[in-house]
């Protein structure tokens, strides 16, 4: 087989560098989490990215501190 073995991980990772995040590969699992999300209503949405971003600020603040 040429070119890439993985291609979906390929496009993954040119779909990261696309939206500007050039340093981070996209790991499918995370993805297939972020479709499951956006098929929830939009409230359900909303409170799901409060609590993410929540998480994301505490583990941001415990690593800052540490």
């Amino acid at each position: 087989m040429y070119g890439n073995p993985r291609p979906r991980e390929a496009a993954l990772n040119f779909a990261a560098s696309w939206v500007g995040n050039t340093d981070t590969e996209v790991n499918p699992d995370m993805l297939k989490r972020v479709i499951r999300l956006q098929k929830l209503s939009p409230d359900d949405q909303q409170t799901a990215i409060k609590f993410i971003d929540a998480f994301l600020r505490d583990a941001s603040t415990r690593k800052n501190y540490a």
